[in-house]
């Protein structure tokens, strides 16, 4: 392969991700913006810095360390999503996201905005098929957390919720997916 073939070969790779990318988020908002009237959970009425007056062990200092990284704050009723961003291991990706719907799926979750980021998984990220399968493979391996009142465990060490719950992902196992 020549390197002009090369370079456009890259371009139009690289054109692909960035549109993929962007039709993930459109969908992400859409869906959240609908679905959020329907939320049935309370609010936790906290702020990401409220979280960081935790002790550094537990889970909601973990959580509130993740939304500083990546610059959020948290959403009213929707403040589990980020409790499961920190227990599981998964990052804010477009394709981790949707990674972590399908470990969710595995573990027994069921929800609009999870088979929204499922069939856009599947239609987007068909490449990633492989990946996707098995963190769904994981998220059955694992103990259901998606029902767990995540306010009470604020205070728990992240560590001991990991292991009382038997937690399996793909980075706590060390497997290696290319994005």
């Amino acid at each position: 392969m020549s390197q002009k073939n090369l370079f456009i070969y890259f371009e139009i790779q690289s054109t692909l991700n960035y549109v993929r990318h962007c039709l993930i988020q459109i969908g992400f908002h859409i869906v959240s913006t609908v679905y959020k009237p329907f939320h049935l959970r309370s609010s936790w009425k906290l702020r990401s810095s409220d979280l960081l007056d935790h002790s550094t062990d537990s889970l909601g200092f973990h959580i509130g360390c993740f939304l500083l990284k990546h610059d959020l704050e948290l959403q009213d009723h929707a403040e589990t999503h980020d409790a499961f961003h920190v227990l599981t291991g998964y990052n804010t990706s477009s394709l981790e996201e949707i990674g972590m719907q399908f470990w969710l799926h595995g573990n027994g979750k069921r929800s609009f905005p999870l088979y929204s980021a499922m069939a856009a998984g599947l239609l987007l990220y068909p490449d990633k098929f492989r990946y996707l399968m098995d963190c769904q493979y994981l998220g059955q391996r694992s103990r259901p957390i998606h029902h767990l009142n995540y306010l009470e465990l604020l205070q728990e060490p992240m560590d001991s919720l990991r292991i009382q719950n038997q937690i399996f992902t793909h980075k706590l196992l060390n497997l290696n997916y290319e994005n």
